[in-house]
């Protein structure tokens, strides 16, 4: 934690299971990290989960926008920072810089969050984080590419996935970090070792539970390419995927 309890810095090692096959951090890893230092420094401003069950919501995550300059490496030291950036509407901001031991600017993210009803799983108002603004840094924001969904490109269908135990997290539905996982998945310049992600914006539109199955559709004639989660059962998108690769 920095003298201003505004900004929040957490170290972590790349460990042998958040590399690839090349040895380079995995997305998943990176997702998995923004969400524990959200968790944490939310705690500490006293907007965590403590918080959230006295008023009946839950934090979900709704877009993650995460641009990649230089991937880190197995046993590399990477320092996380992060600091909420203000509120939206019902939106609360957050933003991540990923720097290893020399200072360098290796990542950076955008995410942008809501509360929803811990029951109805509906959006409650924003007027309960109003209290939360002195804590935030309005003009403070990370370097990160958002990019949009082009229009009118041709979609293809890549696959097809059914949501598992193990993806399932405390809030009962599949974590952020399995939607990347289904994208990059099914998507062959990846998998095949060719390309990697330059960066990438996600919009989670709906919560996946437990045995969902979801159909993976991909525009991937050209850049910004789209990979669209739609669950099955009733037709309904879940996720949008919009991503660059280098």
């Amino acid at each position: 934690m920095s003298e201003d309890k505004r900004i929040y810095t957490e170290e972590f090692q790349v460990g042998w299971q958040d590399v690839d096959p090349e040895g380079k951090l995995k997305m998943k890893a990176l997702t998995l990290w923004i969400q524990e230092v959200s968790w944490k420094h939310a705690a500490l401003l006293g907007y965590g989960n403590d918080f959230m069950q006295q008023n009946h919501g839950i934090w979900v995550m709704f877009r993650l926008c995460i641009s990649m300059f230089r991937y880190p490496r197995w046993d590399d030291t990477i320092r996380l920072i992060t600091w909420p950036r203000g509120l939206k509407g019902i939106f609360a901001q957050r933003d991540f810089e990923f720097r290893n031991t020399d200072h360098e600017l290796l990542a950076a993210a955008a995410s942008e969050w809501l509360v929803l009803g811990r029951e109805d799983r509906k959006p409650m108002k924003s007027d309960m984080l109003l209290p939360f603004l002195p804590h935030t840094l309005p003009g403070k924001a990370a370097e990160v590419d958002r990019l949009v969904a082009p229009i009118g490109s041709e979609e293809v269908l890549l696959g097809n996935h059914k949501v598992e135990y193990a993806e399932i997290d405390m809030n009962q539905h599949a974590n952020t970090s399995s939607y990347l996982d289904w994208t990059l998945n099914h998507v062959p310049q990846i998998v095949n070792g060719h390309k990697e992600v330059k960066s990438i914006s996600i919009t989670f539109l709906s919560e996946c539970k437990l045995g969902d199955e979801i159909q993976l559709k991909g525009a991937m004639n050209q850049e910004p390419y789209t990979v669209k989660g739609i669950r099955t059962s009733d037709n309904k998108p879940v996720y949008v995927a919009v991503f660059r690769m280098s």
